[in-house]
């Protein structure tokens, strides 16, 4: 197995992270569409990453709704994560385009919160719907007072930006507990599951029918 670490900045490099980027999308369209028509699944949320090279191509914000109208998925079901990094390039056409697709119904996200150099400035003024925490804040919330305050902080701050807020890289039961503790609504990481095939998520799916997921 290759880490995305290794082969993303790769993509990226080479130019391969649109199309790759774009499959990655249909892909995962497709298959949401299909997952959210089941049995007690109505309210299913799906998150797919965007890279800056997918936002910086010309037509990218044409050819990311192509997708999406292709594949039946609805757009209000559907976030686009891009790295707080990214963002802070604050390019305007590709500012203008978000906010196209965000008018469509579609929400956006600032994924990797914490480790570009955004400020509250900045941020309320960006097109965005909710802020994914970084994993090594989570990673460090054992710590010490100082990083539970600072996660607090954050927390604090999404609700007053009217910002949904998703901590990453959740382990471990106490961190959860914490998080939630501090009012964090939202979480992932291998804590609640491991990466799944596509035949493993329907299954999950088909075993917890009529219940949230």
């Amino acid at each position: 197995m290759v880490p995305p670490d290794r082969f993303i900045p790769i993509a990226e490099e080479t130019g391969l992270i649109v199309t790759l980027g774009e499959q990655v999308l249909r892909t995962a369209c497709r298959d949401f569409a299909r997952w959210r028509k089941a049995p007690g699944q109505a309210n299913l949320v799906l998150s797919v990453n965007l890279s800056l090279g997918q936002l910086e191509s010309p037509d990218s914000i044409t050819r990311l709704w192509a997708i999406i109208e292709e594949t039946g998925v609805d757009p209000r079901a559907l976030k686009l994560e891009v790295t707080e990094t990214a963002m802070m390039l604050q390019e305007h056409a590709i500012l203008d385009g978000l906010q196209a697709l965000r008018e469509f119904g579609v929400r956006l996200v600032i994924d990797d919160f914490g480790t570009g150099y955004s400020s509250l400035g900045q941020l309320h003024r960006l097109p965005f719907d909710g802020i994914k925490l970084d994993r090594s804040f989570v990673a460090r919330i054992s710590e010490g007072r100082q990083h539970v305050e600072l996660i607090r902080t954050v927390v604090a701050m999404a609700d007053v930006l009217n910002f949904e807020m998703v901590a990453e890289g959740i382990e471990t039961a106490e961190e959860s507990q914490l998080l939630q503790g501090m009012g964090c609504p939202l979480g992932q990481g291998y804590f609640f599951g491991r990466p799944m095939e596509c035949a493993q998520v329907v299954e999950m799916l088909g075993q917890s029918a009529g219940a949230a997921v």
